[in-house]
């Protein structure tokens, strides 16, 4: 059940984010599952079945997420790559308050606070 798939987001990421994605399709599922509930859980949005019914809004959203979430699959990254990727991120953290449509689960999501973010930050 995804919001979004590898071509949806494509435009959206760095690169050498998206090659490492393109070749593993079982890491981009994880990292798009993560996204699709952290979306869910913060909007109340349905996770929907097919990508073609996804809201309009979700597409730099959940590339945001996704994105931030593969980089430290990534070697190479330079600082300001990184600081790119996690202002992104940010962005679309803030984007999806204007979409939520029911009471938020995500106060305690480990994305949103930020767990997983790298020492480099």
């Amino acid at each position: 059940m995804p919001f979004v798939d590898a071509d949806i987001i494509e435009p959206f990421i760095h690169s050498a984010i998206n090659k490492k994605l393109q070749a593993d399709s079982d890491l981009f599922d994880i990292y798009e599952n993560q996204a699709a509930c952290f979306i869910r859980d913060t909007t109340g949005e349905d996770i929907p079945t097919d990508t073609d019914d996804r809201p309009d809004w979700v597409d730099s959203v959940a590339a945001a997420i996704i994105e931030w979430l593969a980089m430290t699959s990534i070697s190479g990254l330079s600082e300001n790559e990184t600081k790119r990727i996690k202002d992104r991120y940010d962005r679309a953290v803030k984007e999806m308050s204007k979409y939520r449509t029911a009471p938020t689960t995500a106060k305690n999501s480990f994305i949103k606070t930020g767990s997983y973010e790298q020492e480099e930050w």
